[in-house]
């Protein structure tokens, strides 16, 4: 596999919610109204300590009256597509407005080669969903070309993935 950041961090670890919402509430009293979910994957934030992203988006939500944005810095492609029906009205009003989600690659073979799920069709079709809704939110994605093994057709899989989501 590519990637050794979880067998250096080791198991993720929440932030306590009643922390992350004080220093939101904080940067709401001196006037800001842009804010970062910064982490490994953010996407998991709260399966630790009996919570949820979409729990904190929407509390975060009532919280700002909806006049804050949201960034979420790394969310997994799979966890994204797990949670999209409670993320999708975070996207649609534009409160969460940007997120990445590294797909590395869309070959089925490379991804396995990975040690990733070589099935980003689920992925894909989230992210056609918000594009036919037009949702306001910015996606930025992380790709990897010319992993091991990677042949042209492989990369052209990539590019139409690109390509379809926009």
């Amino acid at each position: 596999s590519y990637c050794a950041t979880k067998l250096g961090i080791g198991d993720f670890r929440s932030v306590d919610k009643e922390f992350v919402l004080k220093q939101f509430v904080e940067g709401l009293e001196k006037g800001y109204t842009y804010f970062m979910l910064m982490g490994d994957e953010i996407g998991a934030y709260g399966r630790d300590i009996n919570t949820s992203l979409p729990n904190l988006l929407q509390q975060m939500y009532d919280l700002s009256e909806g006049k804050a944005v949201i960034s979420i810095r790394y969310i997994h492609p799979d966890i994204l597509v797990s949670l999209y029906g409670q993320l999708r009205k975070f996207f649609s009003t534009g409160f969460v407005n940007y997120f990445c989600c590294a797909i590395q690659s869309a070959s089925p073979t490379v991804l396995k080669r990975m040690n990733r799920n070589p099935n980003l069709e689920p992925f894909i079709c989230c992210m056609e969903d918000m594009n036919r809704h037009k949702y306001p939110v910015s996606k930025h994605t992380q790709i990897i070309v010319g992993f091991p093994g990677e042949t042209s057709e492989d990369l052209l899989l990539t590019m139409d993935a690109i390509r379809r989501c926009q």
